[in-house]
């Protein structure tokens, strides 16, 4: 285990003197200095923009608006957010400032970073996909799109066994039963804010304002819950194919298949004994429908039934006792 001081001395005598430098200029947040340093910042992350924060706990709020307020928005209130278990309280408030949820997990001792197997317990919550903590990458940036292209390669090799039309209708019916048992849910919730909204008027309040902020934050959480229940159940679901099962007679228990033998061994067993089988052989050749004119003779000769058996005149053949 590694030992890390509480506090030590991090400057040196370029630092102290760009402080005093500051100090003279009696300018603090604003001056050319400033200025100067957000360009340089900016050009050493190869980015348009920097902007120098007044701390690490502003800064921490700014970054989470601009996930928010962008044309694309990155997050959005209710969403989970993993975090480390042991960090500055400024890395939180931010978080929760804007509605979101945290997920902790836990450290490593030896680098204070993501216990890498604690993170592999959280991802396989949402998912079935097995991980190996000695194949993850410890970088940030390299994890996220690790686990991005595992996910979705896991997902489409296992959906893939499904045509195209198969697939649209399992995730089609996946999501509108995951948003018909929220919708009720969310309904329920909505007359329970009903209820009591008016009661914010005894705290100077006006309930209709209330009541569409309120309404509103409800319905984003619905959003955001249907959609977090949907990605672990397509990423949980197991496609199996089944047999149809056969239809069995409830009396017998028989299958049609086995019922037609059965009826076959009967007729050959009735046909071959000694006392009834003559018996049995007539009563089988008389109760034999007429056929159509058209039809094949039953005596097997290949012709029609009009031009052989069904001739005018004496009968021949199977219907000669007719």
């Amino acid at each position: 285990m590694s030992n890390y001081p509480l506090a030590t001395s991090t400057w040196d005598d370029k630092e102290l003197q760009a402080i005093q430098s500051v100090i003279d200029k009696d300018i603090y947040s604003m001056s050319d200095s400033v200025a100067q340093f957000e360009q340089d910042f900016a050009r050493f992350i190869n980015r348009k923009y920097c902007i120098m924060a007044s701390s690490g706990s502003a800064a921490n709020l700014i970054a989470t608006a601009a996930l928010f307020y962008t044309k694309n928005p990155m997050l959005k209130k209710g969403d989970e957010v993993i975090v480390p278990a042991v960090s500055w309280s400024t890395t939180y408030f931010p978080l929760q400032q804007y509605g979101l949820k945290l997920k902790f997990v836990d450290i490593d001792l030896d680098t204070l970073n993501y216990d890498l197997e604690a993170l592999v317990r959280v991802v396989a919550e949402y998912t079935t996909l097995h991980l190996y903590t000695n194949s993850l990458p410890k970088e940030y940036h390299k994890l996220k799109e690790y686990l991005i292209e595992k996910l979705e390669k896991f997902y489409e090799d296992k959906i893939s066994i499904l045509d195209k039309t198969q697939r649209d209708e399992a995730e089609r019916s996946l999501y509108i039963q995951i948003l018909d048992e929220n919708w009720r849910e969310h309904l329920y919730q909505m007359d329970i804010l009903k209820t009591g909204i008016g009661l914010r008027g005894y705290n100077q309040k006006d309930p209709l304002v209330e009541y569409k902020k309120e309404s509103f934050n409800l319905f984003n959480e619905l959003i955001e819950k249907v959609r977090v229940e949907y990605m672990k159940v397509i990423h949980s679901l197991q496609i199996k194919f089944e047999e149809p099962s056969q239809y069995r007679d409830p009396e017998t228990g028989l299958t049609e298949e086995e019922m037609i033998k059965a009826i076959e061994e009967f007729n050959k067993q009735m046909a071959e004994d000694e006392e009834f089988g003559d018996i049995f052989r007539e009563e089988v050749v008389t109760n034999q429908k007429k056929p159509k004119r058209n039809d094949p003779c039953p005596c097997g000769s290949g012709k029609k039934y009009k031009n052989c058996c069904g001739k005018s005149g004496p009968k021949k053949g199977v219907l000669a006792s007719e």
